[in-house]
């Protein structure tokens, strides 16, 4: 008789919005690797509608959390899995609400996974009550961060047991024509991610402006959505300021 395969309950965010953890969840959503030793169910988390979505909070919000706690607690009781992968988030109000859905998860004694894509536990940890917190909510569960230059965030409740590195992964491409390099003009710098302060558009423009000095050649496109940080506005206007706007392009998303 062919073994059952281990149950996983997927609770992580998907597109729509494009942002780095919605888009590797979508690849461990697909993966054909893991469906091949796993039965992946999943719950989607999807909560804003764009970047400038992100962060804000708004009775809509609410009302998608709630009912995805309900959801939660119906897979939970229904499907029994053998365990929750759950896209933890470490920042913001989204902490908190994603501390809702650890406590369900606990109450129904399923294994917890956390896949942590970004840092911000540590900052959590000034008080005794999030001390507390973010201990109770790591307490016995697997941790996934994307490098061990990052262990650091979660040093302090989470031991090195429960800790795996799992590095982001891109897809492998075969090339369908030759790949040429051209050198009929000064090299092309492309920035291709999300316009926002923590994806480092304004560090690059900063660079550019330095060998603009030096007098260095070069032209320069950023592609990527706009965020609602106001990174773009003082892209736009550094670029002005510094005399670049021929040179540097930002074209949207």
């Amino acid at each position: 008789m062919r073994a059952r395969k281990p149950r996983i309950l997927c609770l992580m965010q998907l597109p729509p919005p494009v942002h780095g953890m919605a888009v590797m969840s979508d690849r461990v959503a697909r993966s054909e690797h893991l469906r091949a030793h796993f039965d992946l169910e999943v719950l989607p988390l999807r909560f804003a509608s764009s970047l400038e979505d992100l962060g804000g909070v708004s009775l809509r919000k609410l009302a998608r959390a709630a009912l995805t706690g309900v959801r939660l607690v119906g897979a939970l009781s229904l499907r029994r899995p053998d365990a929750v992968y759950f896209t933890f988030s470490p920042v913001g109000l989204a902490y908190y609400r994603d501390c809702f859905y650890v406590a369900i998860i606990r109450a129904m004694g399923v294994q917890r996974v956390y896949h942590l894509h970004a840092k911000g536990i540590e900052r959590r940890l000034g008080s005794r009550w999030g001390r507390a917190l973010a201990a109770w909510a790591f307490e016995g569960a697997r941790v996934i961060q994307m490098s061990p230059y990052l262990k650091h965030d979660v040093a302090s409740v989470v031991s090195n047991e429960q800790l795996t590195f799992v590095p982001n992964g891109i897809p492998v491409i075969t090339a369908s024509r030759e790949h040429r390099v051209y050198d009929d003009g000064p090299p092309r710098i492309l920035f291709l991610s999300n316009m926002s302060r923590a994806k480092g558009p304004l560090l690059l423009l900063e660079a550019l402006e330095v060998l603009a000095k030096q007098e260095v050649a070069f032209t320069a496109t950023f592609a990527g959505a706009e965020g609602n940080d106001g990174c773009v506005d003082e892209f736009n206007a550094r670029v002005e300021s510094s005399g670049l706007r021929d040179r540097v392009k930002y074209v949207g998303p």
